[in-house]
């Protein structure tokens, strides 16, 4: 079986489980409540599952498309969820910022530990500092939504165990990297 095949197969059998899950809770909505109500918010998780697998099986090997696609399938998730909700009112004002900052922080992280020459404990420092940095947006962005003022609060106590936590390890990297003799430090 080719490779093409393989991959028509397995998007075959995740659309008709899929297709069922979806008939499964709508029937079950219909039955109980002889409408459509709670199911909603099943059957749009579904079709998320159903998009992300979709991208998972046909865009194999390029990262670039299967993030972006990933990205965008969960951003029209919490869309729908929302709208299904009635409105767009804490997607636009917390889903969306929050989401860009986590995809402005991101990708510079990704992409530089990538590219650094040795990989170790100098990658965990640098997700440690996007972490920080995404900790620090996330709570200025629920206080201005909230509050309309941006007051840092639970994000300074993160900020405070990520941050040095981030120098302790850019330390033991670079002081791992040069020649360290564990015999000597630890009298062996």
């Amino acid at each position: 079986m080719s490779g093409t095949a393989r991959r028509t197969l397995a998007w075959e059998v995740i659309s008709i489980l899929c297709a069922i899950a979806v008939f499964v809770v709508a029937a079950s909505d219909l039955r109980v409540h002889s409408s459509i109500g709670w199911s909603r918010y099943p059957i749009a998780a579904v079709a998320w599952a159903w998009v992300v697998g979709t991208i998972a099986i046909f865009a194999i090997r390029r990262t670039l498309l299967v993030a972006s696609g990933w990205a965008l399938a969960s951003l029209g998730l919490l869309a729908a969820l929302n709208l299904l909700g009635g409105g767009l009112t804490w997607f636009v004002s917390l889903c969306l910022p929050i989401f860009a900052l986590g995809a402005i922080v991101s990708i510079p992280v990704v992409l530089v530990a990538t590219r650094v020459r040795t990989v170790g404990l100098n990658v965990i420092a640098l997700a440690s500092v996007g972490a920080a940095i995404v900790c620090t947006g996330v709570d200025a962005i629920i206080e201005f939504s909230l509050c309309g003022t941006v007051h840092f609060s639970w994000s300074l106590i993160a900020d405070e165990a990520l941050l040095p936590f981030a120098a302790i390890m850019i330390f033991l990297h670079l002081r791992l990297r040069t020649k360290f003799n564990f015999r000597r430090i630890f009298h062996l």
